[in-house]
């Protein structure tokens, strides 16, 4: 009985963990809906696909300033914002509205995303744009 116990709990680990595993490729999107809300980015995370045009529409509903800055590398002295070189893209935001497009990175990786307006980044206002091969 013990044992049989056992068995159909393991069975069933399995199967929630084999449900839960999503596979990054199939999760890439080129149209990203992206909301600023208390100093955060919604969603944190896009997967999306490399060298491909990414539609991004940007929902800034209480109309503060902002900015958007996908970071080239991760290396210190690679992380600054503010430094031309170190970014891969960037768009102001001052509006309550704004569709953009870019062109994801060629390389597959993760790149960080960040808003350099004042201490948004230190209260959260980050991500991570994840690019996978199609």
């Amino acid at each position: 009985m013990k044992r049989r116990f056992l068995e159909v709990s393991l069975i069933l680990v399995i199967l929630i963990c084999g449900c839960s595993v999503q596979d990054p490729q199939r999760m890439a999107q080129t149209n990203i809906t992206l909301s600023i809300e208390n100093s955060r980015f919604y969603p944190q995370r896009w997967i999306v696909p490399s060298d491909e045009e990414i539609h991004l529409h940007i929902e800034n509903p209480a109309g503060d300033q902002h900015d958007i800055v996908i970071l080239k590398g991760q290396a210190l002295g690679e992380t600054d914002p503010t430094i031309f070189e170190n970014q891969f893209w960037s768009v102001a935001i001052k509006q309550t509205l704004l569709d953009v497009t870019f062109q994801s990175p060629a390389m597959p990786g993760e790149y960080r995303i960040v808003c350099s307006v004042g201490n948004h980044q230190e209260k959260g206002e980050q991500g991570m744009l994840v690019v996978v091969i199609p």
